[in-house]
Order: C-alpha cells, then sequence, then structure tokens
C-alpha cells in the first residue's frame, strides 16, 4: 500500500511507517527536546527543552523531502522518524537513521520493530544489497539494537565527531541483505523449536486422549491399540501444528 506522496505504508503489529504530512510537526513540539536523546545525536551541553517551531517546520521539510523517509506512528501517535539517504542503486546501498522524539519510548521494541519493517522494505521493495550506518561509541543502547537485527561493527572512526571541547569515534556498522535473511530464518527456527518442544509435551501429557490412550492398550493390549495411539497423535498434530504457525505469522 502507498499514501499521498506515493511511499509504501509499512504496517507493523505496534508501529506504522508512513510519509510525513503536514500536522506531524506538531507532535515533534510536543515531545520537546531530552537531554537524553540529543546527546547520543551529538549535540554538545544537551539539556531538556522546548523545540522551535522553526525547528519543526525544517524537520518537516527534510523528511517530506527525502524520498526514502517515514514517520513513525505508535497508537496513532507520532513518535519519531528514520530514512535512507546516499542511496546508490549501481552499488545497491544505502545509510539509514532513526531516531525517537522522547525516551518514553525507549526499551519498548518499537524501535526496532521500525527498523525491521525498513529494512525489510529496503532489501527487497529497493532491492538493496548493503545498509549502512555510523553511531558514536558511547551509544550502547542503539549499538546493541542494531547487532540484534544483524548489523556488524565494520570499524572505529577514531575522533569524528567533536563534542563541546572532547573528541569522539563514530562506530561503522553494514548489515548485508543475506545476513538480514538469515537472521529472520533463525529467528523462526528459534520460534518453530519452542513450538515442537509444547506439541511433544501435548503428546506425553496427561489429558483426555492420553488416558483414552492407555485405557485403550491395558484392554487390547500394546500391539493392538497402535493403530488408535498412531491415529490419536496425528490428529492432535494436524491440529496443533497449522494452529500455531499460524498464530506465529500473525505475532510477525
Amino acid at each position: 500500500m502507498t499514501d499521498i506522496q506515493n511511499r509504501a505504508v509499512l504496517q507493523g503489529r505496534d508501529v506504522l511507517l508512513r510519509s510525513a504530512r503536514e500536522g506531524d510537526e506538531s507532535a515533534f513540539i510536543s515531545a520537546g527536546q531530552h537531554a537524553e536523546i540529543a546527546k547520543m545525536y551529538g549535540v554538545a551541553d544537551a539539556q531538556d527543552g522546548p523545540i522551535s517551531p522553526e525547528r519543526a517546520a525544517n524537520w518537516l521539510k527534510s523528511q517530506m523531502e527525502t524520498p526514502f523517509a517515514w514517520v513513525i506512528e505508535h497508537a496513532e501517535t507520532v513518535i519519531g522518524a528514520l530514512r535512507f539517504h546516499s542511496h546508490d542503486q549501481t552499488d545497491r546501498r544505502a545509510s539509514f537513521a532513526i531516531g525517537l522524539f522522547s525516551p518514553t519510548y525507549l526499551n519498548k521494541g518499537l524501535g526496532s520493530e521500525a527498523m525491521s519493517l525498513a529494512f525489510e522494505h529496503g532489501f527487497n521493495a529497493m532491492n538493496l544489497h548493503r545498509i549502512s550506518l555510523r553511531v558514536l561509541h558511547f551509544n550502547a543502547r542503539a549499538i546493541t539494537a542494531y547487532q540484534k537485527l544483524g548489523f556488524v561493527i565494520e570499524g572505529r572512526e577514531r575522533h569524528s565527531a567533536r563534542i563541546g571541547t572532547e573528541w569522539h569515534d563514530d562506530m561503522i556498522m553494514g548489515l548485508l541483505k543475506p545476513e538480514f535473511l538469515r537472521k529472520g530464518v533463525f529467528d523462526m527456527s528459534v520460534a518453530a523449536g519452542a513450538f515442537l518442544v509444547f506439541a511433544a509435551s501435548q503428546v506425553g501429557t496427561p489429558g483426555p486422549a492420553n488416558m483414552a490412550l492407555m485405557a485403550t492398550g491395558a484392554r487390547f493390549g500394546f500391539k493392538a491399540a497402535l493403530p488408535f495411539v498412531a491415529g490419536v497423535a496425528l490428529g492432535k498434530q494436524l491440529i496443533i501444528w497449522p494452529i500455531g504457525f499460524g498464530l506465529m505469522s500473525l505475532a510477525e
């Protein structure tokens, strides 16, 4: 699905990615500036404070003019933005940046979900082979989040950012399409493994079906009861597995 600016609308479980539109700057103004977040962007002497209308207007203009940029919407509220930039179609690569407005939205998986949606779009619809980013070395939370999505630290650019009177390093991170796809397969295998344990437990633990199996074996003997046992076990699996994978697909 695309919106009025002909950009893909990316729907997740808890977040929606869409093009910026008039009025979104009010969410930026309402959130205000937070020192905890501004410091991670390299703002010197970052302090909590208001966002000026001019700054908010410039942010909105940049979001609307950047071809591969989306705002992040959660519970019908704009909570941040992300974008691909420096897009090179020949080398099939682009750089990436994301920012949430308020610490209120940190540590809730919202940023990770938004990035997953964007990366899936980037590697598929945009046909990217590589996504890269840079992050200040002291931004441990962001580095960990990127690594969980498959990013690899490829290098360290020393003294690349001067914040106030101090020099800081940038970590250079990259993600390749095959790595992202393998990450998705690994996550599904973990879920499938856990579900396999659950399905097996349903066959081997007490319940109406298993009590009937025991009674049949005791009455007719082990060999005579085998067809009944096999039928019940197969029937349970035919119910459990389709329902389980259907629920996992909905959760994704």
